[in-house]
């Protein structure tokens, strides 16, 4: 922080505290159920691969546009 010179402006790094309540309190597998901690990985997988088919329908779509340039 101190080579970008945000102290200058009042910025300081979270504490560990204050980044725990940023996702609402304990992060998964501190403190927290197994159900809570099943129902957290299964939905980052779920998003991480709808956001990994959107990015291959884009790439493929960009691959056959080029395809078929000139």
């Amino acid at each position: 922080m101190e080579h970008n010179n945000l102290k200058s402006i009042g910025c300081d790094p979270l504490l560990s505290s204050e980044l725990q309540n940023i996702n609402g309190g304990d992060t998964p597998g501190v403190n927290t159920s197994f159900a809570n901690d099943a129902s957290y990985y299964l939905t980052y997988a779920f998003w991480g691969a709808v956001d990994m088919i959107k990015a291959f329908g884009l790439g493929a779509a960009k691959g056959q546009k080029l395809r078929f340039q000139g």
